[in-house]
């Protein structure tokens, strides 16, 4: 059985053998870290799951952030740099 939840994945197996599947959501908004199953069924009814995890939606802000100030940084070097040599084209030595 294979079902979706806001907690945590688990793999449980029943009393009666029913074995229980449950994925956690795929969403930021439910949980910092969201995940899928991929399950793989052979032809002899065996079947094979691999629980995949996503980055975590903290570690993408950050990334984010971190490229959006060096962004900036870039931006304002490039534009002193494109400033002072206007400025030293502009000055006439005396």
């Amino acid at each position: 059985m294979l079902n979706g939840h806001t907690h945590r994945s688990c793999d449980h197996i029943h009393e009666d053998g029913t074995r229980e599947i449950t994925v956690s959501s795929l969403t930021w908004r439910n949980r910092d870290d969201p995940s899928f199953v991929i399950a793989t069924f052979d032809a002899n009814s065996s079947i094979h799951i691999q629980h995949c995890m996503l980055a975590h939606e903290s570690t993408v802000l950050t990334i984010y952030l971190m490229q959006g100030v060096s962004i900036l940084i870039w931006v304002l070097i490039t534009g002193f740099v494109a400033h002072q040599r206007h400025r030293s084209k502009n000055t006439k030595p005396e």
